[in-house]
């Protein structure tokens, strides 16, 4: 009921209420010593402040909620974080930084079959790509996310032919 809660205020943006809800979540998970539920209140805290701006907080909060992927064993949760990780690398410009983790996460995926988590991995490759001024990079990495969206049927496919578009290929 709490995470409903809170992502919901997320998405309206009541965000200061959804930072309280996931932050007394995290109380009682630590209480419990429940590492799952501590793991999913880190990474939301996470989402929030880079909805804020707070890059380095969001950061943070990512690192914390790998570290506790990695003790419970979820390679799908632990190439999550690792996107996460790449993304705000991205947008912070730490280019090389970020296409590291985004490729640990694709490795992550690899073993496990996940191939919409790939397909998002590979977008967001892209946009990395395309920021740092590699277009070529980014065209490939586009490609390999559309062809992994398309296998899937996700609603991403538009999404990743406007970025090929945008950067002249058809």
């Amino acid at each position: 009921m709490s995470h409903a809660l809170a992502s919901a205020w997320g998405v309206r943006g009541r965000r200061v209420e959804a930072r309280q809800m996931y932050e007394w979540a995290m109380v009682a998970a630590c209480v419990e010593q429940d590492q799952a539920e501590q793991q999913w209140c880190e990474h939301a805290l996470a989402v929030l402040a880079g909805l804020q701006g707070k890059m380095e907080e969001a950061r943070q909060g990512y690192k914390r909620a790998l570290s506790l992927t990695e003790r419970l064993g979820s390679l799908n949760r632990k190439g999550a974080e690792l996107q996460s990780l790449g993304e705000v690398d991205r947008q912070t410009g730490e280019y090389e930084r970020g296409r590291a983790l985004l490729e640990q996460s694709l490795a992550s995926f690899a073993q496990t079959g996940n191939v919409l988590y790939a397909a998002l991995s590979y977008q967001r490759l892209g946009w990395l790509e395309r920021d740092a001024g590699n277009n070529d990079r980014a065209v490939a990495c586009f490609g390999m996310a559309l062809r992994r969206f398309e296998q899937v049927g996700a609603p991403e496919v538009k999404e990743v032919r406007e970025s090929m578009r945008e950067l002249g290929e058809a």
